[in-house]
């Protein structure tokens, strides 16, 4: 818990760099840089289907444009298991996001490895938005502080920007 305690001092006003294929709960604190906060949650669902699915929401502020944004995404997680050696997970993801002056619809596919203590993670997922076709994409790192609560901090690049974000999971 203290551990926990320190990091989320450490890293708070930080959110969402690098979503997984895996479906945890979660809080997240996140910067992007250069000058966008973020904040958001993960939860998974109970539905009637044979797959894992969660909810993701954030919100963000750009300090340096003065404007709001935000993202709702839904995953499913199709391939929980689709090798072994390193184990890799394969989910399809689908986003909304918006903001003061844009606008964008993204679904693709998003791909884990798992090494116990850190993941892996990447996705592409073309859309439509403002200005017409959008590609959307990021690959990240995860590195787990505490597998209890599966809490971690993520390293990524994230639609040509770098983000470092905090999970906390509950």
């Amino acid at each position: 818990m203290k551990k926990t305690l320190t990091v989320l001092l450490a890293l708070s006003g930080l959110a969402a760099a690098s979503p997984s294929a895996y479906v945890e709960k979660a809080f997240e604190f996140g910067y992007v840089y250069p000058s966008t906060a973020q904040i958001g949650v993960e939860y998974p669902v109970s539905l009637d289907f044979p797959v894992d699915v969660g909810f993701e929401s954030s919100a963000r502020y750009n300090f340096t444009t003065q404007k709001f944004g935000g993202e709702f995404a839904v995953k499913a997680l199709l391939f929980p298991s689709l090798s072994v050696d390193p184990p890799m997970a394969v989910a399809l993801r689908a986003d909304v996001n918006a903001g003061t002056d844009f606008w964008g619809i993204h679904a693709g596919p998003l791909i884990s490895f798992d090494f116990t203590e850190f993941t892996v993670n990447a996705g592409v997922y073309p859309g439509f938005g403002t200005g017409g076709f959008q590609l959307g994409y990021h690959a990240g790192f995860r590195y787990y502080f505490d597998m209890e609560n599966m809490s971690s901090v993520d390293l990524s690049v994230k639609n040509n920007t770098f983000a470092l974000s905090a999970r906390f999971g509950f």
